[in-house]
């Protein structure tokens, strides 16, 4: 267990933003902040000894990864499960959707509505029992695990 910090409301917007992601990286939280990568790391790390989020480094090169801990959830009030452990074979993929979201919440597409994230579009779907309610659009056949094949949707629903 972490030691107790007390929680701004900086430190809420990171959790929040890391919530809906499988992890981040502090050049993504520094973007978010408009700060320096040092300042987003060491936010990072001290979100880290409250327990709110963990600090991974599987790759010999290339960024650490901060995944939210049980504590970060709730203290970013999300209703998504705990993210899922590093995959090589998708850590690319992954942190290219923190930057697509940020690139998003900049404007960079034009007005937005709202953005909601692929591990929401997951959580979604894995719960929602009509097809015409989910994201993802049902291709037939399986993927992995033995899941369901779909993919997600590109126009608005």
């Amino acid at each position: 267990m972490g030691r107790t910090i007390q929680l701004t409301d900086t430190d809420r917007a990171v959790l929040s933003f890391a919530a809906e992601h499988r992890f981040v990286i502090a050049a993504q939280v520094a973007a978010l902040m408009d700060v320096s990568e040092a300042a987003a790391e060491a936010r990072l790390r001290r979100l880290g000894t409250g327990a709110y989020v963990r600090r991974h480094k599987e790759l010999h090169r290339g960024p650490a990864r901060h995944r939210l801990a049980a504590a970060g959830l709730r203290a970013a009030g999300s209703d998504l499960p705990a993210p899922r452990g590093f995959d090589l074979a998708t850590h690319r993929h992954d942190t290219g959707l923190g930057w697509l979201m940020l690139t998003a919440r900049a404007g960079r597409f034009g007005p937005l509505q709202r953005i909601v994230g692929e591990r929401r579009m997951r959580s979604h779907d894995g719960r929602a029992e009509d097809r015409a309610q989910r994201y993802g659009v049902y291709l037939g056949g399986v993927g992995a695990g033995g899941a369901t094949a779909c993919t997600i949707q590109t126009s608005s629903s």
